[in-house]
């Protein structure tokens, strides 16, 4: 319906308790075992898209199922790209295609710098969420370096990376700070009761090298993030200086904006939006 104008994005899941419902082996505890998964789930998906008749067999999955026979005789005569000639299940394949040629492109999401380094070996982009400029860095630089020997070319810093932030362009300083205060602090605490002891307390957040001082560690959320660029709340003048300042030191091509605050009205979201296309992104 779009003619190709779709991207395709994949993580492996926030948490346990919602990808362990999906699947047994995708238990986020152990996090090899779900990258392993992850993989070969994109590994199916790819073929499924790209190849006329497919088969698979990994560590999880198998396709065709084994031991099943068409015996339907509205099927007759069975196509041999996908049956034996006794009627057995040999190869598969999905009904519609890709509109684009080969696939859709693909984007992981990641903040692990050896998944950056998968996927420029693969040709994919990757978004991340925002981190500090050398902690992003050591994430990019590995992605750089694979897609530049796969391309044979020098890749620059931030091609086909990007970053996934939370952001409100507010009539004002105040305005903005006033309007999306609450619903960041709620946002970031739900978010580090998620993982108490992982990366997603405020330590999780800093750069690599930082320290973080007692103001920080007993002030809110809102100002430990806005201060480091991790979210982006301001008037226009204060958007647009972070988005430059980010793409001078750190090479910023792609983001993928976040504005579902809790308890905000819509009303502020599309003026926010207004003030962006009319004042920042200029």
């Amino acid at each position: 319906m779009t003619l190709g104008r779709v991207d395709f994005g994949v993580a492996k899941g926030i948490n346990a308790r919602a990808t362990l419902q999906f699947n047994r082996d995708a238990d986020r505890r152990d996090n090899a075992k779900v990258m392993r998964l992850y993989q070969e789930s994109l590994e199916v998906i790819l073929k499924a898209w790209t190849q006329e008749a497919f088969t698979h067999k990994g560590e999880f999955y198998e396709f065709p199922v084994p031991g099943w026979t068409e015996t339907n005789r509205f099927f007759e005569p069975l196509d041999p790209r996908y049956h034996a000639a006794d009627g057995s299940y040999k190869a598969m394949y999905v009904h519609p295609r890709p509109y684009q040629p080969g696939h859709p492109p693909v984007w992981l999401m990641s903040n692990a710098p050896p998944t950056f380094a998968l996927a420029g070996e693969r040709g994919w982009g990757v978004i991340s969420m925002p981190a500090g400029p050398r902690a992003t860095r050591a994430c990019w630089e590995p992605y750089r370096e694979a897609l530049s020997k796969r391309e044979g070319r020098a890749v620059r810093l931030g091609e086909g990376v990007g970053v996934c932030t939370a952001v409100y362009v507010g009539e004002s300083m105040a305005e903005a700070e006033a309007t999306i205060r609450p619903a960041i602090n709620a946002y970031y605490e739900f978010l580090g009761g998620s993982r108490p002891a992982g990366e997603w307390t405020k330590a999780g957040y800093l750069d690599v090298g930082e320290d973080m001082t007692p103001a920080e560690a007993d002030g809110d959320w809102f100002d430990f993030l806005n201060a480091r660029g991790i979210i982006v709340v301001g008037d226009a003048a204060f958007v647009a200086e972070r988005f430059a300042e980010k793409q001078e030191t750190i090479g910023l091509d792609h983001l993928m904006l976040m504005q579902q605050y809790t308890g905000v009205p819509y009303a502020k979201i599309l003026a926010s939006w207004d003030r962006l296309f009319e004042y920042v992104v200029p």
